[in-house]
């Protein structure tokens, strides 16, 4: 076992898409730097894993969190396929399951980057070289922080339930050239995505380690899962087929009651995982396993951080 660790570019300097980079871009597209990066990575290890007693035949990409997203985002690139086959196998770990921002998207939102940058020129090919003329140290200090404040901002918590219609978009992108189209239609598409086995693994609760709200009450859970689900309106309730429709919420507290869970933070800590991760995770996992031969592992961990 050998293991080689990858250094890629990450935030804005991996990651930005802008329409003036996208526009003097050779490609026609920005964004995704970052993967390029690891694909780079990965022809080195092609051509030099076997000095270190590795074979290149069987190469497993590991990424957990964001890097497990970069995963999913290199097994459905056209660009992992140029060449000769860069991986044998993905393990993805607390990953996010969908890639689905198109570029004009991230484009438009990263605006703020290029006005905080005061690269506000009228044209695309003086606003591209003013931004390529910021150095390391500036493009960090403009960059956002990403660390939430829950009472501020709760609908882009993702250690929170999720609110209707608040996007919290990912890095990773559709640009086009790496990642032509979103990640479920791709991976529904045998021939997109990469032939080899996959390992999933979730935790139990995602969001123990810094959770958006202590919970101490049952009457408390209800309130905080009434203020984030409601928004979702009501649908056909499963537990009664023949019955009216139910909010979201009643079904939600049903399901993660206290005849279920010992303490009202690990209901909440739980829903959130399964609202945000791991329903969509199996949800993937199973239309790779229809689009491949390969074997299609899912695992939970219920260890806790806290």
């Amino acid at each position: 076992f050998i293991a080689v660790s990858i250094n890629y570019r990450l935030g804005a300097l991996g990651f930005l898409a802008l329409s003036s980079l996208s526009e003097t871009s050779e490609t026609g597209a920005s964004g995704n730097y970052g993967l390029r990066d690891i694909l780079l990575a990965l022809e080195w290890v092609q051509s030099n894993i076997a000095n270190f007693g590795g074979d290149p035949a069987r190469v497993t990409l590991v990424g957990h969190g964001s890097g497990g997203t970069n995963v999913l985002g290199l097994a459905i690139s056209p660009l992992s396929k140029k060449s000769a086959k860069l991986f044998s196998g993905i393990v993805l770990l607390s990953a996010s399951p969908r890639i689905d921002t198109p570029r004009a998207h991230a484009e438009a939102e990263n605006e703020v980057f290029a006005v905080a940058a005061r690269c506000t020129q009228t044209t695309a090919a003086e606003q591209a070289q003013c931004l390529r003329k910021l150095d390391v140290e500036e493009v960090i200090r403009i960059s956002p922080t990403y660390k939430w404040d829950p009472n501020e901002n709760p609908r882009r918590n993702q250690n929170d339930l999720p609110i209707k219609g608040a996007r919290n978009p990912g890095l990773v992108i559709v640009d086009g050239p790496v990642i032509p189209e979103e990640s479920w239609a791709a991976v529904r598409k045998g021939s997109v995505l990469a032939d080899v086995p996959v390992m999933a693994m979730v935790m139990a609760e995602e969001s123990d380690a810094e959770p958006a709200h202590k919970i101490t009450t049952w009457d408390e859970l209800h309130k905080v899962v009434s203020k984030r689900l409601d928004s979702f309106g009501t649908f056909w309730d499963p537990a009664v087929p023949d019955g009216p429709a139910a909010s979201l919420t009643s079904q939600a507290l049903r399901l993660y009651d206290k005849a279920v869970y010992q303490d009202p933070q690990l209901a909440f800590e739980t829903m959130i995982t399964d609202a945000r991760l791991l329903c969509a995770t199996k949800k993937t996992l199973g239309m790779m396993a229809s689009a491949t031969t390969q074997r299609i592992y899912m695992g939970v961990n219920h260890l806790r951080l806290q």
